[in-house]
C-alpha cells in the first residue's frame, strides 16, 4: 500500500491490484468453463470408455474448482489484506498445482485412449492455452507457468500418440470410427473455443482502442482545457494587477515593482553616502478639484478625466518609469531619483490643460508629494506615507505645486496626530466648555446677548482658546461634536439660571457648515423648549441645500442667524439676501486692532448701510478700544463686542459681575476684569 501526502489514506499497490483483477477474471467465466468441460468430456467418450474418460478428467475438475474458489475469495478481500504475501503465494501453489494436473489428465487421456484420444487432448491443451493467454494478461507470471504445462502436455500427448507405451500398459484398443468422431468433435471444440476466445479477445481490443481513443480525446481536451486555464489565469493576473478603469498598474503592482527596485538597489553599488545606483522616487500625484467634476458633471465625467489623466501620465513620463493608479484620484510614478521634481512640474502643467467631455469643458489641477527610496528602505506602505506627508504639505501651501518629504514633515504629522487624538481624548473626557463674552447695545450699555465660545480645559496645557485646537478637531472630523458639546453645556448654564429665577441674555453659538446638516441640533433645541430668540447660530459659511433644510426647521423652533466675519468669510451678499439674518457680525479685521483708516470706515459704513435696507441688526467683534466703540455707535452698529467691553468669561464669572436679571451691565466692571485675566 502507498500512502497518499493529501489525504493521508493508503492506496493499494500495483501488485494487489492486479491480483485482484486476475481472480475477478479467472472466477468469472465459471459457466463457460462448465460447458468446455461438459464438450472435452463427451469427445473423450467416443475414445474410451465415458467412466474411464470422467475419471481422468475429475482430478482436472477438482483442482480447477479448488483454484476458481480461491480466487472468488480474494477478489473481494480488502487491499489491506492483498498486500500481505500470504494471498499471492497461495494463489501461485494454486495454479502450480491446476496446471500440473491439468497436464497430467491430458497426458493420461493420450496414454489411456491411444491414438483416438490424441486429438481431444491436443484440443484441451489448446482450449487451456487460449484461455490462459485471455485472463492472465493481470498475472505475467502464472501466464507463463501455465503456457508451459500446455505446452508439456500437448508435447507429450503427441509424443505418446505416435510412440505408443508398451505392454503391458493398459491401452485401449484403436476405433477407427470413434477416433474419427472424436477427432471431428475435437477440432469443433478447438474451433468454437477459439472463436468464443477470439470474440472476447477482440470485444476486449476495441473496448481497449475506444478507452485509448477516449483517453487520447481526453488529453486533447485536457491540453486545450489546460491552454483555456492558462490564459484565464493569465487574464486573471493581469486583472488582479490592473485598474479596469485606467489600464495602469495598480497598488499590488507597484508592490511588486519597489520589491523588484529595492532588490536591484541592495546589489548596486553606491555613487555617494546615500544614493545607490539604482534608487527610485515616488511622485504621489493627487488631482486637485475632481471631486467637484464628480458631483456637477457626474460620474461618467470623472470617469473620462481619470482615463485621460492616466493616458497624459503615460505620455509625459519616460519609458523607464513606472505609472500606476492606486484608487480614486491619486496616481504614483515611480521614476529615476535623478530630477524627479522635473517630472513632477510637467505633470502638474499638463493636468492643469482642459478636458474635453462632450461639448463642455473640464479642468482639475494636481498636486505632487515627492519621497526618494534609499538603499536599504522599506517597503511600499512606507514611502506612501513620505509620499503623501510631502503631499499635505503641497496642498496646505496652495495646491497645484510639488513638495518633497523632509523630516520635519514627519514630525509636524506626528504632532499632528497627537493633537487630534487628544482632542478625541477631551471631548470622551468632557473637558471642553463654553466661554461667554458679553455683547452690549451700543446705545444703552446692556448686554444684548453673549457669545458662547469654546474652551479646553487641558490637564497639562491649561486652558486653551480654540485657535489651539480648532484644526486638529476639523482634520478628524469632530466639529460637529465639538459644537454639540458645546451648545449642551450652554444649555445647561442657561437652564440653572432660569431654574435660580434670573433672566439669561441671548446665547449666540457658532456652527461650522458640516454642523448645519446634523440633526441632533434640532433636537437638542427642541427638547430646551427655548422661547423665541433666547438662542441665536452664528453662521460663517454659505448654507447647502442640505443646510437649508435643517435652519429652516430650527427657525421654526424660535432659533435667530447671525452671519459671522460678513465682510472677509464665505457668506456673501447674496447669501445675506436669500438668508435674511437677524444680525450681522462686522468681521474683526475692519475694526481690530483699530478702526482708525478711512478704508476701514468706509467699509464699516457700506455694511451698515447694506443692513439697514434689509432690517437686519449689525453687530461689531474685535472691538479693542472704547473710542472705537464710540465712533462705530455713531455709524449705526447696534451691538458692540470685545475686549473693550469685556474678555470671554465662565458662566459663574458672568453672572457674578452682571445684573442678568436686569440686563444691566457695569462696563467698568468688565474692564477691570479683562485687565485682570490679560
Amino acid at each position: 500500500m502507498e500512502r497518499d501526502d493529501r489525504s493521508g489514506a493508503r492506496r493499494a499497490t500495483p501488485e494487489a491490484d492486479a491480483l485482484k483483477r486476475y481472480a475477478a477474471a479467472r472466477s468469472s467465466d465459471t459457466g463457460l468453463y462448465a460447458v468446455a468441460g461438459a464438450a472435452a468430456l463427451t469427445a473423450a467418450s467416443f475414445a474410451m470408455a465415458p467412466l474411464m474418460a470422467l475419471a481422468i478428467f475429475a482430478p482436472a475438475f477438482m483442482a480447477e474448482a479448488g483454484e476458481r474458489a480461491l480466487l472468488r475469495r480474494l477478489a473481494v478481500l480488502p487491499d489491506r489484506v492483498l498486500r500481505r504475501p500470504r494471498p499471492r503465494r497461495e494463489a501461485t501453489l494454486l495454479a502450480l498445482l491446476n496446471s500440473l494436473t491439468s497436464a497430467t489428465c491430458i497426458l493420461a487421456l493420450t496414454a489411456l485412449g491411444g491414438f483416438a484420444a490424441a486429438p481431444v487432448a491436443a484440443a484441451i491443451a489448446l482450449m487451456i492455452s487460449l484461455h490462459a493467454a485471455m485472463v492472465h494478461d493481470a498475472a505475467p507470471r502464472l501466464h507463463v507457468l501455465r503456457q508451459c504445462a500446455c505446452a508439456v502436455a500437448l508435447v507429450g500427448s503427441a509424443a505418446l500418440a505416435a510412440w505408443p507405451l508398451p505392454a503391458p500398459w493398459p491401452q485401449a484398443q484403436p476405433a477407427p470410427a470413434g477416433a474419427g468422431v472424436a477427432a471431428v468433435l475435437s477440432a469443433a471444440l478447438v474451433t468454437a473455443a477459439a472463436s468464443v476466445i477470439y470474440l472476447r479477445l477482440r470485444f476486449r481490443a476495441l473496448r481497449r482502442r475506444r478507452d485509448f481513443e477516449a483517453l487520447r480525446a481526453a488529453r486533447r481536451q485536457a491540453e486545450a482545457n489546460s491552454e483555456e486555464l492558462v490564459q484565464v489565469m493569465s487574464a486573471a493576473e493581469r486583472a488582479s494587477l490592473h485598474d479596469p478603469l485606467t489600464g495602469l498598474p495598480n497598488r499590488r503592482f507597484l508592490e511588486r515593482r519597489i520589491h523588484e527596485i529595492q532588490q536591484e538597489a541592495a546589489r548596486a553599488p553606491m555613487i555617494g553616502p546615500q544614493l545607490p545606483e539604482h534608487s527610485a522616487a515616488l511622485l504621489l500625484v493627487d488631482l486637485d478639484g475632481f471631486k467637484g467634476i464628480n458631483d456637477t458633471m457626474g460620474h461618467d465625467a470623472g470617469d473620462q478625466v481619470l482615463r485621460h489623466v492616466a493616458g497624459l501620465l503615460r505620455r509625459n513620463v519616460r519609458e523607464t518609469d513606472f505609472v500606476a493608479r492606486l484608487g480614486g484620484d491619486e496616481f504614483v510614478i515611480l521614476c529615476d531619483a535623478g530630477g524627479p521634481e522635473v517630472v513632477a512640474a510637467r505633470i502638474i502643467a499638463k493636468v492643469r490643460e482642459p478636458i474635453a467631455y462632450g461639448d463642455q469643458t473640464c479642468r482639475v489641477g494636481a498636486s505632487v508629494g515627492l519621497a526618494i527610496s534609499q538603499p536599504a528602505e522599506a517597503n511600499l506602505s512606507d514611502l506612501l506615507t513620505r509620499a503623501d506627508l510631502a503631499l499635505y504639505a503641497a496642498k496646505g501651501s496652495g495646491r497645484g505645486r510639488a513638495a518633497a518629504f523632509s523630516h520635519s514633515l514627519r514630525q509636524e504629522a506626528v504632532q499632528r496626530r497627537r493633537r487630534a487624538d487628544d482632542v478625541l481624548r477631551g471631548l470622551e473626557q468632557d473637558e471642553f466648555e463654553p466661554w461667554y463674552q458679553p455683547q452690549f447695545d451700543a446705545r444703552t450699555g446692556q448686554i444684548a446677548g453673549v457669545e458662547a465660545v469654546a474652551r479646553w480645559r487641558h490637564p497639562s496645557r491649561g486652558l486653551l482658546a480654540p485657535a489651539d485646537f480648532m484644526g486638529s478637531a476639523e482634520e478628524v472630523g469632530v466639529i460637529a461634536d465639538l459644537d454639540g458639546c458645546i451648545l449642551a453645556r450652554a444649555l445647561e448654564d442657561r437652564a440653572a439660571l432660569v431654574e435660580a429665577g434670573g433672566t439669561p441674555p441671548r446665547i449666540s453659538i457658532n456652527l461650522g457648515a458640516r454642523s448645519l446638516r446634523d440633526a441632533r441640533f434640532a433636537e437638542q433645541v427642541s427638547a430646551a423648549a427655548l422661547p423665541g430668540g433666547a438662542l441665536a447660530f452664528e453662521i460663517r459659511d454659505a448654507p447647502d441645500e442640505g443646510a437649508r433644510w435643517s435652519l429652516d426647521l430650527l427657525a421654526d423652533l424660535g432659533v435667530e442667524f447671525d452671519i459671522d466675519d460678513f465682510g472677509a468669510g464665505p457668506a456673501s451678499v447674496a447669501t445675506l439676501i436669500a438668508l435674511r439674518p437677524r444680525r450681522v457680525k462686522i468681521d474683526r479685521r475692519f475694526v481690530a486692532p483699530k478702526l482708525e483708516t478711512p478704508q476701514r470706515e468706509a467699509v464699516v459704513r457700506g455694511i451698515v448701510d447694506l443692513a439697514r435696507s434689509l432690517d437686519v441688526e449689525v453687530v461689531a467683534q474685535g472691538v479693542e478700544e472704547l473710542a472705537d466703540g464710540e465712533r462705530l455707535a455713531d455709524m449705526g452698529v447696534a451691538v458692540l463686542q470685545g475686549h473693550a467691553y469685556a474678555a470671554p468669561m465662565p458662566w459663574q464669572a458672568l453672572t457674578e459681575r452682571a445684573d442678568i436679571g436686569r440686563g444691566v451691565v457695569d462696563p467698568a466692571a468688565h474692564e477691570g476684569y479683562r485687565r485682570a485675566s490679560s
